[in-house]
């Protein structure tokens, strides 16, 4: 256990089992700052979780730390931009404001993102991703059930009679969206934000 003075309060700063702990005890006397550190120890032990005192970052300051965690894991690449992507429709909503401890259940069901529910699905669970590794990190007690929306799956497929006769039937550019949505089993949404630097020629992939 280790305490020091910062300017009128008191700080903890110990290690228990590879987790370093370290914070305000918010207290001007050493008497009582040496209570408060044994209380968070104890429950550092009985795995209930350290009492924050120090103040908990909102989603925007955490995610860079979270987005360094995802570029220096061993993910497939795919899921690293998996969240990357739904880090991106984050940031446009009112959440990206929210400390993590106020991020609830019911603030991640009144979120709305464009496009399908798969596509909405992308940032919930990117949201759900980011709370758990605050978890880990001890930066949260625990983190709240992140509920996904109802995705409508494909039913049914052009078949190549119905794409001769769609593509015979279309001009351009409708004719190579036609052509790339059933190459590649793109959605229409994701086909029209399409630039030309996305394709990488010489790998032959977007």
């Amino acid at each position: 256990m280790s305490l020091c003075k910062r300017g009128r309060t008191w700080h903890y700063d110990f290690w228990y089992r590879g987790n370093r702990y370290r914070g305000s005890t918010e207290q001007t006397s050493q008497t009582r700052a040496k209570r408060v550190e044994a209380l968070l120890m104890h429950q550092a032990r009985e795995k209930q979780g350290l009492i924050r005192t120090s103040r908990v970052p909102i989603l925007s300051e955490f995610a860079p730390r979270f987005l360094h965690w995802v570029e220096a894991s061993q993910l497939e690449l795919a899921t690293k931009r998996y969240y990357q992507y739904g880090w991106r429709m984050l940031q446009k909503t009112e959440i990206n404001g929210m400390r993590l401890d106020q991020i609830t259940t019911d603030a991640a069901e009144v979120l709305r993102f464009p496009g399908s529910g798969a596509n909405g699905n992308v940032a919930l669970r990117t949201l759900r991703r980011m709370l758990r590794k605050a978890t880990d990190w001890n930066i949260l007690n625990s983190c709240p059930r992140i509920k996904l929306l109802k995705e409508r799956g494909r039913d049914r497929l052009i078949d190549p009679a119905t794409e001769a006769k769609l593509l015979a039937a279309s001009s351009q550019p409708l004719h190579d969206v036609i052509l790339i949505m059933q190459d590649t089993g793109m959605r229409p949404q994701d086909v029209f934000r399409m630039r030309w630097e996305h394709l990488n020629w010489f790998k032959r992939e977007l």
